[in-house]
Formats: C-alpha cells, sequence, structure tokens
C-alpha cells in the first residue's frame, strides 16, 4: 500500500518514555524506514535533548526528497520548436509523492516569461531513480533572446510550485534553475 499510500506512524507513548525504557532509537528509525514512512505523530511529546540530531536526521529521511540529477535540453531553439528534454531525478526518501504535481518549465527572459506544462508528474516516483522524457511546444511568438530555463512541481490548478525540491539553486519562488537557452530566429 505504501506505494499509493502514505504511512503514518504514531508514538506508543513519548520518546522521553521510550529512552527512560532503555528501547533503542536506531532500531525504531530502521523499522520506521523499512515500512515506508511518510509522517510520524510523536503525540506532542519532547525529544529528548541526546536524540535530538538523530531525530532530525529521521525526518529527513521519511516521505520522499527528490533531486533533480540531470537534465537535458537544447541550448538553443527557435520560436514554434518542440523542446524535447530528458530528466533524471533521484528520490532519496523512502516514499513516493503520493499527489499528481505536474512539472512545469519556465523560460524567463528579459521581455516575456512563458510556463510550458509537461505531461510528466511525480506521482509514484518511488524511492531510487526515475528517468523520463517530454516534448515541450514553444509559442510560435516567443521573442528572441536569452533565457533562463527553470522547472518545479506545481499545484495542477494555480502552475505554482508546490513541492520543495531537495537540491541547492532552488529559487525563492520554487522554480530551480536548469540553466539558459536561446531563443534565435
Amino acid at each position: 500500500l505504501w506505494k499509493r499510500a502514505p504511512v503514518a506512524f504514531e508514538s506508543g507513548w513519548t520518546m522521553v518514555h521510550w529512552q527512560e525504557m532503555g528501547w533503542d532509537l536506531d532500531y525504531i528509525i530502521e523499522q520506521s524506514l523499512k515500512w515506508h514512512i511518510s509522517c510520524f505523530n510523536a503525540k506532542s511529546g519532547r525529544v529528548p535533548a541526546e536524540w535530538t540530531e538523530t531525530v532530525r536526521l529521521w525526518c529527513c529521511r521519511m516521505g520522499y526528497r527528490l533531486s533533480p540529477r540531470f537534465v537535458d535540453y537544447p541550448a538553443q531553439a527557435r520560436p514554434g520548436d518542440t523542446l524535447h528534454l530528458g530528466l533524471w531525478i533521484e528520490n532519496s526518501g523512502v516514499a513516493p509523492l503520493y499527489r499528481a504535481y505536474p512539472m512545469v518549465f519556465r523560460l524567463l527572459g528579459a521581455r516575456r516569461c512563458v510556463s510550458l506544462v509537461s505531461n510528466a508528474s511525480a506521482c509514484g516516483w518511488l524511492p531510487g531513480d526515475s528517468v523520463f522524457t517530454c516534448a515541450l511546444q514553444l509559442p510560435d511568438s516567443l521573442p528572441q533572446g536569452h533565457y533562463r530555463f527553470q522547472f518545479a512541481l506545481c499545484h495542477p490548478q494555480t502552475l505554482l510550485p508546490a513541492v520543495r525540491w531537495a537540491s541547492l539553486g532552488t529559487q525563492p519562488d520554487g522554480f530551480l534553475e536548469a540553466g539558459s537557452i536561446e531563443i534565435t530566429e
């Protein structure tokens, strides 16, 4: 079921009680990760100070953790061209993303910003590597010039970034900078 729906854990007792009982935190964590934990409810109990860093690292391993490893796209194109893209995304978490957020590509130029919605969705990207290709049609009216090439997983209605990448280079608005592309005549 973990491939289709989140796995939520709730603490039996509290972490302070676990510590008092001498329970093995590392074993508990490894078991939860093996069972593809998406979230954990600690019952508003505090984390023992000695366990804070271990629990912080545990939280970083829960759920999904998407990191683009490679984006293949042309260095230049013309208005109206079809861009053929290839992406390699690593999910270093233990669960997939369960919502169908489309991948949106953005060309950000001095005079124009164009968003192109792909048919790629992160829904179901299991732990490990996902490689996919897509084709995007550039508008015929796209002005020539230099464009920053960015992408994000966006909400399907608003097309605003909805998922934060686990990568350096993510812009404050949630788009990840892939590089640049030159639009020529």
